[in-house]
């Protein structure tokens, strides 16, 4: 009796390197074809060292070490964050340290807090006509900015002359900042 296809008949009684190896790249991200290639080895021996039981425990051992320095990394961040934030708030309140610096000092304490700088934005409303509409396209054409095809182009002039007339009555917002 045949094996079944897809279905691993060995089994590994202990990892070697290069099953270490395998399952640091599987670890990785790295496909079942690009660990074969990069280590000139079967398809078939990754796939073994990936789903024996071994290497399953392996994998899952790995996945938790990286996770545990994952979260020691996150944590040191946080606590480098909370430094960086006591020693701006200082700069910010210090007499001795010059306006810019403090100013500088406070600028970075609302940035991380959320608090962006205001932007100025602009708002105009204008009713554009098909003239209007036009005269705008051919300027862009003069321009190199429009620059239509010769069958789609003429497609996309239709559609804007049809949506044009569709919305005759309406207004276009037009919002430049």
């Amino acid at each position: 009796m045949g094996r079944l296809p897809g279905k691993s008949t060995l089994e590994l009684e202990r990892l070697q390197e290069r099953h270490r190896e395998i399952l640091r790249r599987e670890l990785l991200g790295q496909s079942r074809s690009e660990i074969a290639k990069e280590l000139d080895i079967s398809k078939q021996s990754v796939s073994t060292a990936k789903n024996c039981a071994l290497g399953q425990q392996q994998l899952a051992f790995m996945q938790a070490k990286a996770d545990d320095r994952a979260v020691a990394i996150s944590q040191r961040f946080q606590a480098d964050a909370l430094a960086a934030q006591m020693m701006l708030s200082k700069l910010m309140i210090d007499d001795k340290v010059q306006a810019p610096t403090r100013l500088k000092a406070a600028i970075e304490i609302l940035d991380r807090a959320g608090y962006s700088p205001v932007r100025r934005t602009e708002s105009v409303s204008a009713r554009l006509t098909q003239e209007d509409i036009e005269v705008l396209k051919e300027n862009a054409r003069r321009a190199g900015v429009l620059v239509p095809s010769d069958t789609n182009g003429k497609q996309h002039d239709k559609a804007v002359q049809e949506f044009c007339v569709e919305n005759e009555s309406e207004e276009t917002d037009v919002i430049s900042t």
